[in-house]
């Protein structure tokens, strides 16, 4: 039977795979930390395997309402980039026409 550090490890040598297509990687590196803290603490008899997983589970919960924190942020700054953009077309010129000495705009 493995031990929980080398279970651990294998979760974690997994896990890079993923890294290049999350929006957020550097939380896959703290959820990956976490998880090898934990079974370290767990081979050395330090909590139990229940503990371990309850810990985990919270772990994860933070980190996934800080990356949905993040992309509700970027969200946001999109939105008000596009109604920037929107306004600025809205106030520019729609058309102008070139006379002898001037170009008017309306």
């Amino acid at each position: 039977m493995a031990t929980a550090v080398a279970r651990a490890q294998c979760v974690n040598n997994a896990l890079p795979i993923l890294r290049p297509i999350m929006p957020y990687p550097d939380l896959w590196d703290v959820f990956m930390t976490n998880h090898m803290v934990v079974a370290e603490r767990v081979q050395k008899g330090q909590i139990s395997i229940a503990e371990a997983n309850e810990f985990l589970a919270q772990k994860r919960s933070e980190l996934v309402a800080e990356e949905q924190r993040g992309l509700l942020a970027n969200r946001s700054v999109a939105a008000q980039e596009n109604i920037a953009s929107a306004s600025l077309q809205a106030a520019g010129p729609h058309s102008c026409i070139q006379g002898s000495n001037a170009v008017t705009c309306f």
